[in-house]
């Protein structure tokens, strides 16, 4: 009897198992910059770091933080299908990632893009 309600549970969990998805095609990025915007303005100075990227797509796609420290050296982001916008471009806007010293954007688990000079804007 414990052999037919074992049968039965373990025959009603594969339908959990589900397949991976498909590996995402990335698309080229055609130019990526970043800044830390220090404008002055009516109120106190932001510091906000700003990255845009162009990218050759015709869908919409989007940059999502994956290094979850404040103000790291080297920032992290995952390029991700989805979002809103406009196609061709994508974003991130952050006012806890400091000024690192580069940014790294992944894509599918691997490196797809390098910033390796983020600006200051005064």
């Amino acid at each position: 009897m414990r052999a037919r309600y074992l049968m039965v549970a373990i025959l009603s969990l594969t339908g959990c198992v589900h397949a991976l998805p498909p590996e995402v095609t990335c698309p080229p990025v055609v130019q990526a910059e970043a800044w830390v915007n220090r404008m002055p303005g009516p109120q106190p100075p932001d510091t906000s770091l700003i990255v845009t990227a162009r990218i050759d797509a015709q869908e919409l796609w989007m940059l999502k933080a994956m290094t979850q420290e404040a103000a790291p050296r080297i920032l992290q982001l995952e390029l991700l299908p989805g979002g809103s916008g406009y196609l061709g471009n994508t974003g991130f806007r952050s006012t806890k990632a400091g000024h690192p010293e580069r940014i790294e954007i992944f894509c599918s688990g691997k490196l797809h893009h390098t910033i390796s000079h983020v600006m200051t804007v005064m």
